[in-house]
């Protein structure tokens, strides 16, 4: 049916309806708005979180721009520093901080390459069979832990440590196998027939795709990815409106995810849905209003704080939102 034509006098405040959610582009007085709103929540994380979860909240820190001298990120940085981290997802994002700021822990050269080497060191040792773990459990990976570990080891890259082509070649491998039959990807690879989950196949996806930048260009398996990887999107056209919507499964870590795998392929829309304006809608709405945090009902570890709300779940929605 078509819609009614509105009357003149009427225009003013539907342009204002629909400007909001129009804006939500990155930086846009919206966005820069909500990030703002949730700066006071984010910096209280820096003080109370340990182990990963203060090197994610220490991430999405200076992802927001938050000068690394700042003293309140400066004390939370130094821990961090100090921090034993035998898991993936910590030494993986301590990492990762490292990457995005070389001087983050000091401008000791040396002590940063030691402290770089022994967290990639880490991530070695927590393979298992081509993809990566929990500490201790053998035999078999999961898609959570090889997606971090990628990104970890990615960032090692980019700061001149070599990570053996091997370890490249073989997680491309393995990962490229785990794909389901409808395209997505599940959780562990004894989930590869039937479950496929948003959050699992834009892990899959960033994998892959940095897999594809860190083998070399003849690599035969490199050339295997384009088909894996057009039917991994293919999937999340199929599913998405997955995006932007607060009711799927672990929603911020998924949308963390998305951004990631986004960026690593150059995307701007997922079949043909802006990713980043509807992520953005959707955290603007989930936003607490009183403190500026986020606090999702599928946050990736149980017990929401009241008050700053997730240190899990709004590092996650900063990391998106300045993508």
């Amino acid at each position: 049916m078509r819609r009614p034509r509105l009357p003149l006098p009427a225009l003013p405040l539907a342009l204002t309806a629909v400007l909001p959610i129009q804006a939500q582009a990155p930086g846009s007085p919206e966005v820069t708005q909500c990030l703002d709103r949730a700066r006071p929540a984010l910096h209280t994380h820096l003080t109370k979180t340990h182990g990963d979860v203060l090197a994610l909240c220490c991430l999405a820190a200076l992802h927001d721009g938050t000068p690394h001298h700042t003293p309140l990120l400066l004390r939370a940085l130094d821990r961090l520093s100090r921090s034993a981290l035998p898991g993936t997802y910590g030494a993986a994002l301590r990492l990762m901080v490292l990457a995005e700021h070389p001087t983050a822990f000091g401008t000791d050269l040396e002590a940063r390459d030691q402290l770089l080497a022994r967290d990639v060191k880490t991530l070695l040792r927590n393979r298992a069979a081509g993809g990566f773990t929990y500490p201790k459990r053998n035999g078999y990976w999961d898609l959570s832990n090889t997606q971090y570990a990628a990104l970890g080891l990615r960032a090692a890259a980019s700061l001149g440590h070599p990570v053996p082509t091997e370890v490249w070649l073989r997680l491309c491998e393995v990962v490229a196998a785990a794909q389901t039959e409808t395209g997505g990807f599940g959780y562990t690879v004894g989930h590869r027939r039937k479950h496929a989950y948003a959050s699992m196949t834009v892990a899959g996806i960033a994998v892959l795709q940095i897999g594809a930048q860190m083998l070399p260009k003849d690599e035969v398996v490199r050339l295997r990815l384009a088909p894996v990887l057009q039917r991994a999107w293919k999937w999340m056209a199929d599913n998405k409106l997955d995006i932007g919507d607060d009711r799927t499964p672990s929603c911020l870590y998924f949308h963390y995810g998305l951004e990631r795998a986004a960026i690593l392929s150059d995307r701007n829309d997922v079949g043909g849905r802006d990713w980043y304006r509807v992520g953005a809608t959707m955290l603007m709405r989930m936003q607490d209003a009183k403190s500026g945090a986020w606090r999702s009902s599928w946050e990736i570890r149980p017990g929401a704080l009241a008050g700053p709300g997730s240190p899990v779940d709004t590092a996650f929605a900063v990391l998106f939102l300045r993508r």
